[in-house]
């Protein structure tokens, strides 16, 4: 049996505007806090790691790029309608963020670095828009599209 796995790759949406305008503790916070609930929303057998700043590389095992996509879809809408609450000088702050994601399905040929580029090709896309999913394919002529 073929098995699949896809790779995501989820930053934080206007990360700057966040350590800007709460400090780097503050941001440091919510980092914490999306890989928390991103973490919660994924299967135990999918592995949630930090890539770096406020990056994070999601491998999706036994998975293909549709059914990805729906699932991050669900994760991506629930991170929109929750905040990060904290006390600050001037009482409760509320830090509401979106993220936004881009996937990779592996295909045969495929090297770690291809899937990466793919990944952060796909990302790019959505951070166009933000707070959505993007895919990108390896189409069977070895180009993408």
């Amino acid at each position: 049996q073929k098995k699949t796995f896809v790779l995501a790759m989820m930053d934080i949406d206007h990360f700057k505007e966040i350590n800007d305008g709460h400090g780097h503790r503050i941001g440091d916070n919510v980092i914490l806090c999306a890989s928390k609930w991103i973490g919660d929303s994924v299967r135990g057998s999918d592995l949630v790691a930090r890539y770096g700043g406020d990056e994070f590389a999601l491998l999706l095992v036994d998975t293909n790029l549709k059914t990805a996509e729906q699932r991050l879809s669900v994760v991506v809408n629930d991170v929109a309608n929750r905040s990060y609450v904290y006390s600050g000088r001037n009482g409760k702050m509320e830090i509401r963020f979106t993220v936004s994601c881009g996937l990779a399905e592996f295909s045969n040929g495929d090297t770690a670095d291809h899937l990466i580029q793919r990944a952060d090709e796909a990302l790019y896309d959505a951070k166009k828009v933000r707070n959505q999913v993007c895919s990108r394919k390896k189409s069977r002529f070895g180009g993408l599209f």
